[in-house]
């Protein structure tokens, strides 16, 4: 497997607080990992120190990116295995738990969707038309294409959940992270939302925080269970209870 962020004996923590302590954690290519734990365990913590929100106390994270070659191929080593190399820094789209968008803000969702290239375009620099096709593609997508002109204070929550997420991908990150992205959805786009993201994890690697055990047990490939230490299972198929004693006694 192809990692792509490898966490070193990393601590941190508020206010003299120590919130995480000595977690090791490798994220791959293909990674869908779903990351579990009790409320001020440090999920939310470990999103933000690798989204680079936060600077830990100890330890560091890397980041690497496959090496391609002169016709944009991925090289592989004599054994067949991608190369990698370590890089500063690669492309993260991020959902949070709490979006910030102003409702009453008059923008509509294509709108919503484009702000999250606005990395990728120079400061006074316009948005090019392949970037304005990479929207309308983003959209399509994720079912988005009849809502575009809307704005988005008449959406629903589910609408504008998948708005946040359409604006998460639109970028085409290596890895997307989501938090607690059950939040102010009702269980029928839940649904709905998980088989997105199982067509999304074809395409990137997705780290996903949550409270609910069942339904990360039901989606994810492999579970970090975060209560200050973080304990990882290779597998998501154990017993609930197995994984209700992890959760609880990290």
């Amino acid at each position: 497997m192809t990692p792509i962020i490898k966490i070193e004996h990393l601590s941190a923590g508020y206010d003299e607080k120590q919130v995480l302590n000595d977690i090791n954690l490798t994220v791959y290519q293909d990674d869908y990992l779903g990351i579990i734990g009790p409320n001020g365990g440090g999920k939310t913590t470990l999103m933000r120190l690798i989204l680079g929100l936060k600077k830990p106390t100890e330890g560091k994270i890397r980041f690497f990116k496959a090496v391609k070659d002169e016709k944009g191929e991925t090289c592989k080593d004599e054994k067949g295995e991608p190369t990698v190399q370590e890089v500063k820094e690669i492309t993260m789209g991020y959902l949070p738990q709490y979006n910030d968008l102003d409702k009453q803000f008059p923008i509509s969702v294509y709108e919503v969707v484009l702000s999250g290239l606005s990395k990728s375009k120079g400061l006074f620099s316009r948005y090019s038309k392949a970037q304005h096709q990479q929207v309308l593609d983003t959209l399509e997508r994720m079912q988005l294409a009849d809502l575009k002109d809307r704005h988005i204070g008449a959406l629903s929550g589910g609408q504008l959940q998948r708005v946040l997420l359409a604006r998460a991908i639109v970028a085409k990150p290596d890895v997307l992270i989501l938090d607690e992205p059950n939040t102010y959805i009702d269980r029928r786009f839940q649904k709905q939302m998980y088989e997105m993201l199982e067509q999304i994890n074809k395409d990137c690697a997705i780290i996903i925080v949550s409270h609910d055990i069942a339904e990360v047990l039901n989606n994810v490939k492999h579970i970090a269970c975060v209560n200050h230490h973080l304990h990882y299972h290779d597998t998501a198929d154990m017993p609930r209870e197995k994984l209700e004693e992890h959760f609880l006694n990290v």
